[in-house]
């Protein structure tokens, strides 16, 4: 019994490291190598080259998906894909997962991917989805946003020209006396001696 654990123990040990630095190793590659991809194929989509765009941001998100610690980035490399993808399916369930994990986490990111996702809704024609999403968006970036009001304002943009688009003009107007009193806010604050 003795020999057994003289002999056993010290080979299982350094199998748990071995097994353990393997992992290590490899989420820290996935890591990096999702980060690159991804700003890659941000940088592509800047330069209008949605082709590669979408090819370097699916490899990121693939990536992520494997490693179950990149749940965040993975959100983040699904809103980027699903922005950039002309396949409209596509781009509503990935959008639908990146919020799904953004819930969590509530934020500006949230708000983001809220505001995509109704734009995306809104180009649908599914407008009373898109209201939601609007609403929602603006009510996530007022809660991230607390005391500084001035990040709210591309989301109040936003529910601002939907309500126009559909002719609710005394919403629309209603929220851009907000809007003009948020701006004049930014504006004495960047004018303070």
């Amino acid at each position: 019994m003795t020999f057994a654990i003289r002999t056993c123990l010290p080979g299982l040990r350094e199998t748990a490291l071995h097994t353990l630095l393997a992992a290590f190793t490899c989420h820290l590659l996935l890591t990096v190598d999702s980060e690159v991809r991804l700003l890659q194929g941000l940088a592509a989509a800047r330069e209008n080259r949605l082709d590669a765009a979408e090819k370097t941001l699916r490899v990121s998100m693939f990536e992520r998906k494997i490693d179950p610690f990149l749940r965040r980035e993975f959100a983040e490399s699904a809103h980027n894909l699903g922005c950039v993808t002309n396949n409209l399916e596509e781009r509503e369930r990935l959008l639908m997962q990146s919020l799904a994990i953004r819930d969590k986490f509530e934020g500006f990111e949230k708000a983001i991917t809220e505001e995509c996702l109704a734009n995306h809704f809104f180009s649908m024609k599914k407008f009373k989805q898109s209201e939601a999403l609007y609403i929602k968006a603006l009510a996530t970036a007022r809660l991230a946003a607390g005391k500084t009001r001035g990040y709210t304002l591309p989301y109040l943009s936003a529910l601002i020209d939907y309500y126009e688009h559909i002719g609710q003009a005394d919403t629309a107007a209603a929220l851009r006396e907000e809007k003009q009193e948020i701006e004049v806010e930014v504006i004495s604050y960047f004018n303070k001696d």
